[in-house]
């Protein structure tokens, strides 16, 4: 058997931690690494914070073996993923990754609210900070929101993210999901508004048989239904 390596990113505010609930109901062998990847660790290598500079260093440090590699993303974790060439990775599991606003006036307004963001996590006092971000309406449907405490988090770093990779400085991700299409899943909470809307858009990119719905869960899918993720990617395994 071919030795494979899941290599899992996080998403904004997130840890490699967030994966160890999903990790919990994998059951795996000797065959199959494990790389649950740091992007704070990642952005303090950076001279310049930008998806580009960002793809560049992940490429750097996961191209060392020629093993099957499968990558994992949980929202930015998977736009993230979504910079990558599209032979990195011999699977890709994208979970409630937006693919890219397609109006200007959209990205226009994303990029005016993360700029507000990215001085609230510099400025605001931590606890109000959280309540305020939890607060906002992707999460609305989400039961509960992961504990983040301020020593876990480098707040300058967290400012440049919400800047540098803002969904309205993302160029659309439509011919990558496409280039993809064969070896790509795309995953959603049902109850995840903002992005069931995408899943017209979504399908016609890469079939409707590589969209998973995950039933009764918002946005933070990972959180919620971590069995119903690792089912998804034993079915990757297999």
């Amino acid at each position: 058997m071919e030795k494979v390596e899941l290599h899992f990113f996080h998403g904004f505010l997130g840890l490699p931690e967030d994966w160890d609930s999903v990790l919990e109901n994998l059951s795996l062998d000797n065959k199959i690494e494990v790389h649950r990847h740091n992007l704070w660790s990642f952005l303090g290598e950076l001279k310049e914070v930008n998806f580009e500079s960002l793809q560049s260093l992940i490429s750097q440090k996961i191209n060392k073996t020629k093993n099957r590699k499968i990558g994992i993303g949980y929202s930015l974790g998977g736009r993230i993923l979504m910079h990558s060439d599209p032979s990195q990775f011999s699977n890709y599991i994208f979970i409630a990754s937006h693919p890219g606003l397609e109006s200007s006036s959209d990205r226009e307004g994303r990029l005016k609210n993360d700029a507000v963001w990215s001085q609230n996590f510099l400025s605001m006092e931590w606890d109000s900070l959280i309540s305020l971000w939890n607060d906002q309406g992707v999460f609305s449907n989400d039961k509960s929101r992961p504990v983040r405490k301020e020593e876990f988090f480098n707040r300058e770093l967290l400012s440049q993210a919400l800047s540098a990779f803002s969904l309205g400085k993302q160029k659309l991700k439509n011919e990558f999901l496409t280039s993809v299409k064969d070896k790509a899943l795309w995953v959603c909470g049902d109850k995840d508004d903002k992005f069931m809307l995408l899943r017209q858009r979504i399908e016609g990119l890469i079939g409707n048989q590589k969209i998973y719905i995950v039933k009764n869960s918002g946005h933070g899918c990972i959180f919620s239904h971590p069995q119903q993720l690792a089912e998804i990617i034993k079915g990757v395994l297999s």
